[in-house]
């Protein structure tokens, strides 16, 4: 199975594509997904709203599990990789979120940004929060954090370090756009999650009041520094993120 995410006119697809069968398909327990839809396959109807917007999703090769940022369920669901089946959704997002037109409004929508480290997985979600879920707990109690960055809008694009310890987040929707630097779990068994700092742009490069945002970071861990993916800058430029030591104050250049 590969699976795969690209832009669309300003949108996500994603698609699961089964080598085999050749099209998008999907059993678990007598459910099959169809065009995006759990159905059942005995009562012939819906399980779960159909899965009509989405953002980003991760793949955990470790774990051997598939993790979607699902809006139109407020969730983050979990495929099996290995058996190519749905295993449960990871909830306590705000879901889908409409202007006042009628339209969807990205910036306040979520799940958006998805990563994992071991048993962690991290979720940016449409209220400008990091939620922090134990993959090793019960259904009902996987949520342990909710994590505020101080914005109005989305936490949207993450990376963490190799070892799990520090994760970026880009507050890509807000005006001037900002990353939050946080203390994540590594393989710790209790969740810890804390900002340590907001990183920000210099005025010059992202002048405040045109619409410039900054999208995915990465971690580089020979030269120890998170790279920020920046589409267009006030002169062009590549923005860096600089970790001195483990919990040190970040620096841009």
């Amino acid at each position: 199975m590969r699976v795969y995410n690209r832009r669309v006119s300003g949108h996500r697809e994603w698609r699961i594509w089964h080598a085999r069968t050749k099209r998008l398909r999907e059993d678990y327990n007598g459910r099959t997904l169809q065009s995006g839809r759990w159905q059942s396959r005995d009562a012939g109807a819906a399980c779960v709203r159909a899965a009509r917007r989405f953002d980003i999703s991760w793949v955990n090769p470790e774990r051997g599990e598939y993790y979607l940022g699902d809006r139109s369920n407020a969730g983050i669901d979990i495929i099996d990789t290995r058996h190519n089946t749905f295993k449960r959704r990871l909830g306590g997002f705000v879901g889908v979120k409409l202007n006042s037109s009628g339209g969807v409004n990205n910036n306040l929508s979520g799940p958006d940004g998805v990563v994992s480290h071991g048993r962690w997985v991290y979720g940016g979600d449409g209220d400008s929060t990091l939620k922090v879920f134990d993959l090793d707990a019960p259904p009902a109690s996987a949520l342990k954090q909710s994590v505020a960055t101080g914005g109005t809008t989305r936490v949207d694009e993450m990376a963490l370090t190799t070892d799990g310890l520090l994760l970026l987040g880009a507050n890509n929707a807000e005006d001037p756009p900002f990353g939050t630097l946080f203390a994540a779990n590594g393989d710790f068994s209790t969740s810890q999650v804390s900002v340590i700092t907001r990183v920000t742009v210099d005025p010059a490069i992202i002048p405040p009041n045109n619409g410039l945002s900054i999208e995915q970071p990465a971690w580089d861990p020979k030269t120890q520094r998170f790279y920020v993916s920046v589409p267009q800058t006030r002169p062009a430029a590549l923005s860096t993120v600089r970790i001195p030591n483990r919990f040190a104050k970040a620096e841009c250049s």
